[in-house]
């Protein structure tokens, strides 16, 4: 199955959106962000550089510690995201926050449907992956309640 069409534009709104979706970080300001695994504050080389932050992401030496929390048994099968990988990522994540039929993400591998309320596993390798959620959402039937309604006459 292709990718999706789905082309972020990217202006300062929709990176600062991007850089507040990202799990990593803790504080998000114009030219800097508080990164989560290591407690540092990293200077941006514009508002809200995508670039300067997936640069310090892959770099972090605590970045190792996300990984492990995800993949604890296979880390040699998944080697750190490149920086590249790291800006995809955020760019799914918010391809799903634009779809009116996603409800919630359980972690980046499970996510709940709001038409069905089905929980939809996604691709274990790829943090966000839409493919998965693609396919469901071509077969999905919102959940109907079959209600007993008592008729008087």
């Amino acid at each position: 199955m292709a990718n999706p069409s789905f082309v972020v534009p990217r202006t300062e709104k929709v990176r600062k959106v991007l850089l507040e979706l990202d799990d990593t970080t803790s504080t998000v300001e114009s030219l800097r962000i508080k990164c989560t695994s290591c407690q540092q504050w990293v200077f941006l080389e514009e508002k809200y550089s995508l670039k300067s932050w997936a640069a310090h992401k892959f770099a972090c030496n605590n970045n190792l510690e996300y990984i492990i929390s995800y993949h604890p048994n296979c880390l040699s099968a998944h080697p750190s995201p490149s920086p590249t990988d790291i800006v995809k990522a955020l760019e799914r994540k918010l391809y799903f926050f634009c779809d009116i039929q996603f409800k919630c993400f359980l972690d980046p591998h499970l996510v709940e449907c709001a038409t069905c309320g089905q929980k939809i596993v996604l691709n274990p390798d790829v943090d966000y992956d839409v493919q998965t959620w693609l396919l469901h959402k071509k077969y999905c039937q919102p959940y109907v309640s079959l209600g007993l309604f008592l008729y008087f006459h």
